[in-house]
């Protein structure tokens, strides 16, 4: 084989294996701009989930009281912000009539509410009272068997929207509960007069404990 066939052949060769190299540089560096992409894109998202408002709703309980709260547990002030319990508890509560706080809907149910709400600044709460949780539950004090809840009626769908400074819209549905605040089957509260026999015991059982030193 002449020199110059071993030149074209080496030649040739090399060629291949430049463009084999080049094009596996192609595919290398088109895989980092994805990621680099994918990765940005993921930052950029949770930069905007952990900096944003997060308006929430929810029934708390103080020394037997039920309170329904709007809270902005984000980090950014949420506007307009609008929400609808359709329909409200069927059980009777406090927000029945409540007209300061809820405004009823303009459709046909009476028991659909609303609340609109301008602005709600982080860590800001709206609460209004919704009753004493032994009188909703229809447990009192002296109360010794505990009485059949229908969950759906202490139940109630809320819908919510607001924005951030943006003007990016936000939206939630879940449904809120007081039947979560029904007593564990089989337990009751003790009442005063439970209180009062348990403190006349326990003297009692001091005195002897005393009369027998």
């Amino acid at each position: 084989m002449s020199t110059a066939w071993i030149s074209i052949i080496v030649s040739g060769a090399l060629n291949v294996s430049f463009l084999v190299i080049y094009f596996l540089t192609l595919r290398e560096n088109k895989k980092m701009v994805t990621e680099t992409r994918e990765m940005t894109e993921e930052a950029r998202l949770t930069r905007a989930q952990s900096y944003r408002p997060e308006v929430f709703v929810y029934i708390r309980e103080v020394a037997y009281g039920l309170y329904f709260t709007i809270e902005n547990i984000g980090t950014r002030p949420a506007f307009d912000v609008y929400l609808t319990l359709e329909p409200l508890f069927s059980t009777y509560t406090q927000l029945e009539g409540h007209t300061i706080f809820f405004k009823k809907k303009n459709d046909r149910s009476i028991r659909n509410v609303e609340k609109s709400i301008k602005v709600i600044a982080p860590d800001q709460k709206f609460e209004s009272y919704v009753g004493l949780r032994p009188e909703i539950l229809k447990e009192g004090e002296d109360t010794r068997e505990r009485e059949t809840l229908d969950r759906s009626s202490l139940e109630s769908p809320v819908k919510i929207t607001y924005l951030d400074s943006e003007k990016l819209e936000y939206k939630d549905e879940y449904l809120i509960s007081l039947y979560d605040f029904a007593k564990i089957e089989g337990t009751r509260e003790a009442g005063l007069g439970d209180i009062t026999n348990e403190l006349a015991r326990l003297r009692t059982e001091i005195s002897k404990i005393r009369g027998e030193r």
